[in-house]
């Protein structure tokens, strides 16, 4: 799930992160603790200059939070377990750029 602390008047990347686990539809029975209140990963998307005339936006940033499981499963098919050598099958490169080193 993509959440802005912004859209969700969360006070920190940590609580929006956990609010964004909780309220995708997927995790009704999911718990999630964020093991760390800074980012492990940024990944940054800068938007063509023409979007970014039409929308006054620049891009968007992902921010990577470390967190553990603690209880409860995905469902549905939104979401996919997978071993590390799997995830460039599930994700494009440059968000496997960002995140690679945070699997060592």
């Amino acid at each position: 799930a993509v959440v802005s602390t912004q859209s969700t008047g969360e006070a920190s990347l940590e609580e929006a992160a956990v609010a964004a686990v909780a309220g995708h539809p997927c995790n009704k029975d999911l718990t999630v603790r964020v093991t760390s209140g800074l980012p492990i990963s940024v990944h940054t998307n800068k938007y063509s200059k023409r979007y970014q005339q039409h929308t006054e936006l620049t891009g968007v940033k992902t921010f990577f939070m470390k967190s553990k499981l603690d209880g409860g499963n995905f469902t549905g098919d939104s979401f996919r377990w997978c071993t590390k050598d799997e995830l460039s099958d599930f994700i494009s490169k440059d968000v496997l750029k960002c995140v690679e080193p945070c699997l060592k």
